[in-house]
């Protein structure tokens, strides 16, 4: 079961410590969302005090032209972005991932592909003291709520090459992918949003809901993946047949 926030409007996790400040970074989850018109902040590291709050996102801007997934950054008193070549598609689960290897340069992708590059290009946000999934949050333009559901969230302080982002959108968890560099991973099934890898957990505001969760690759149980992350995966792993505990890894 995957988060769901419901009405666009108030829903979303947070918590008030920035997992990463500074380049480089990876952001990637999977989302359903249900339409096109909505300008949803997948993934967020935010200055929430400093207004203009300087941010990296990863979103999925369904109220601009093109509908486009960005990996978008704010700092330097500029706003740019890496845009995909493609528009991401309501109500079907989608695989998005932002990539930040310095602040000249940043690449979006949508399913693993379509990727979309701007640079380069100085930007460099400072002061980042929130992360949040569902809403860009910070003090001067709260807002930006996702329509739709997240799952399978995850940060890295490395960039993660081409390969590695197709790898990701194939369905395998992210703790396949670079494991040496994975800093948080919320898996976000059901209401449970522990961080399993950095402790980063987040608090759920305005009660968000749960929806059924996409089709990962998982190989072993919950419990297993410290062990388990030099294995490949062996099958689609129905998710609600575990019960998911807090996880140091």
């Amino acid at each position: 079961m995957a988060r769901e926030f419901d009405d666009g409007s108030s829903q979303y996790l947070r918590r008030d410590s920035a997992v990463l400040t500074a380049v480089p970074i990876t952001m990637a989850c999977w989302f359903y969302l249900h339409d096109l018109t909505s300008p949803n902040f997948l993934m967020c590291l935010v200055d929430y005090s400093s207004p203009p709050g300087h941010f990296f996102a990863l979103t999925a801007r369904g109220d601009e032209a093109g509908d486009y997934i960005k990996a978008t950054v704010y700092g330097s008193g500029a706003l740019t972005s890496g845009v995909t070549t493609i528009a991401y598609t309501p109500n079907t689960w989608q695989h998005a991932c932002g990539v930040f290897p310095d602040n000249l340069n940043r690449s979006a992708y949508l399913d693993g592909a379509n990727k979309g590059s701007l640079g380069p290009l100085p930007n460099t946000p400072g002061n980042l003291d929130v992360t949040s999934i569902g809403t860009l949050y910070r003090s001067d333009n709260p807002g930006t709520y996702v329509d739709g559901s997240i799952a399978e969230a995850a940060m890295w302080n490395v960039a993660l090459s081409d390969g590695e982002v197709a790898e990701l959108a194939t369905g395998i968890r992210p703790m396949r992918v670079r494991p040496q560099n994975i800093v948080s991973y919320w898996p976000c099934v059901r209401d449970q949003d522990y961080d399993i890898v950095g402790g980063y957990d987040m608090t759920p505001i305005n009660s968000p809901t749960i929806s059924a969760h996409p089709p990962i690759a998982y190989g072993a149980p919950p419990s297993l993946w410290a062990v388990a992350a030099a294995a490949p995966p062996v099958g689609i792993v129905p998710v609600a047949m575990y019960n998911y505990r807090r996880r140091r890894l």
